[in-house]
């Protein structure tokens, strides 16, 4: 029997998988996607960082110019033209304009090419409402004086430990990366006059202990003649020539200022002196500061002082424990500088001149700082004069007339055009209407800051009318 072997195929079977070079491929290829992602996620959380710093500069920028032109728009210094020397004598009462240069109005530049030490100090009012119609009052702090019929805490008509006024002394200045907004009342009282005083009316107030402005956010001043502090309400506004109400345009009775020399207070006693502006609330409610209830005076520069350049504030008025009204008056932080500019029509031309660096100030005609430039004269008949000015009541304070076309004057005062760059005919003399060149047409103010969170940097720009 024959037999046929019969052949049978074994087939192998292997276990399936990646083999080491395709993980290694896998384990790659992850690695990058995962390493896009990670680009991506970065890039997009870099933005929305980028964009919540670039809103919330916005923020603060809208804040910080809407806080501005607000108090601008309530200064009552309607005419930024600085008082002559006895000009309340030389001049008569229309020609002065007295409704519209109430107060003052003040830039301290000192170092030109520094944007860290200006200093922006003026009144308001917030019943003006040329430019802004909201009229809501200054409010601060006020000390209640037990029964006193006439007290800073009553002028609102409600004894609860703060008060209101309609003005206000508001001071602008930048110290250590921090841009302060100081304000102090000007007394509106509901009934008497401007010192505190009981129903007999003897005075309420005679410096009593602690720091004043902790007790009081009251524009006030130390005076010698008396030896005593004294509140300044709204008469105090007044630049009629007298001192009887201690006129805040007169600069010894100003927030800063020395009550004997009138020069403000706006460096330590350092070695390069160091900026320090304006006090601040952290330092006025120190415990130590009693002026101006009591002397010593740190405002006059023979009072010792030293800024704290980390904390930026006076070390005389930081010792344990510290004022306890700090960052009361903080407007803005991590600011890098603050400039303020003067525009001037310093050619008489009725054209502006670029922004300048410099000290401005509209002072009192008694003050002995005040500018000794002569004014121009008065409109005469028959007269080849090139600058004139007039003393009719319905003319714009601050307004000369150049001789544009030289001649002479006619027999009867032409009527004068009240918009810079008009002209009139007066005999064979064309006149031009232009600013007087010692006047504050304009303001300009930068600030630059800066996010912390994001590290963007912001600048603003704010240029503001004084004409009207």
């Amino acid at each position: 029997m024959h037999t046929t072997a019969r052949s049978t195929t074994t087939t192998s079977k292997h276990a399936t998988g990646f083999t080491l070079v395709e993980m290694l491929v896998s384990v790659t290829l992850v690695l990058m996607m995962m390493m896009m992602f990670a680009q991506v996620f970065e890039i997009a959380s870099g933005i929305h960082v980028k964009v919540r710093g670039i809103t919330r500069n916005d923020q603060r920028t809208r804040i910080l110019i809407r806080t501005l032109r607000s108090d601008l728009d309530k200064r009552t210094m309607r005419h930024a033209t600085p008082f002559r020397e006895n000009e309340h004598l030389i001049t008569n009462l229309a020609d002065r304009d007295l409704d519209n240069r109430q107060g003052y109005f003040s830039v301290s530049e000192n170092a030109t090419d520094s944007d860290l030490d200006d200093v922006l100090q003026f009144t308001a009012r917030t019943s003006i409402s040329l430019q802004n119609v909201d009229s809501t009052r200054f409010s601060g702090k006020s000390l209640r004086l037990g029964t006193t019929a006439n007290q800073p805490d009553w002028d609102d008509g409600v004894l609860d430990g703060s008060t209101e006024s309609i003005a206000a002394e508001i001071s602008y200045f930048l110290r250590a990366g921090t841009l302060f907004r100081r304000v102090l009342l000007l007394r509106q009282p509901a009934f008497g006059g401007d010192q505190p005083t009981d129903t007999a009316g003897n005075p309420a107030y005679n410096n009593q202990g602690g720091s004043f402005w902790n007790n009081f956010d009251s524009s006030a001043h130390f005076e010698p003649n008396q030896g005593r502090v004294l509140f300044h309400g709204l008469r105090s506004l007044d630049n009629s020539g007298s001192l009887a109400n201690y006129p805040l345009g007169y600069r010894r009775n100003r927030f800063g200022h020395d009550h004997g020399s009138g020069d403000a207070r706006e460096f330590d006693s350092s070695n390069p002196p160091r900026f320090i502006g304006r006090f601040t609330h952290e330092e006025t409610s120190h415990q130590t500061f009693r002026y101006p209830a009591a002397l010593p005076n740190p405002m006059n520069s023979g009072y010792a002082l030293t800024l704290n350049p980390q904390t930026g504030v006076i070390q005389e008025f930081s010792t344990p424990p510290p004022g306890p009204r700090r960052a009361e008056d903080i407007m803005m932080t991590n600011v890098h500088s603050f400039d303020v500019k003067i525009l001037r029509d310093a050619n008489g031309d009725g054209v502006l001149d670029d922004p300048r660096d410099e000290n401005f100030d509209t002072g009192h005609p008694r003050d002995p700082m005040v500018p000794t430039t002569n004014l121009p004269g008065i409109w005469t008949k028959n007269s080849a004069a090139t600058y004139v000015r007039s003393a009719e009541p319905h003319r714009h304070m601050g307004l000369y007339f150049r001789a544009f076309q030289p001649g002479t004057s006619g027999p009867i005062e032409p009527d004068w055009p009240g918009d810079v760059g008009q002209h009139v005919n007066d005999g064979s003399i064309v006149w031009e209407a232009v600013y007087d060149p010692s006047r504050a047409v304009a303001i300009q103010m930068t600030v630059r800051f800066l996010d912390p969170h994001s590290g963007h940097m912001r600048q603003t720009t704010i240029l503001h009318s004084l004409t009207n």
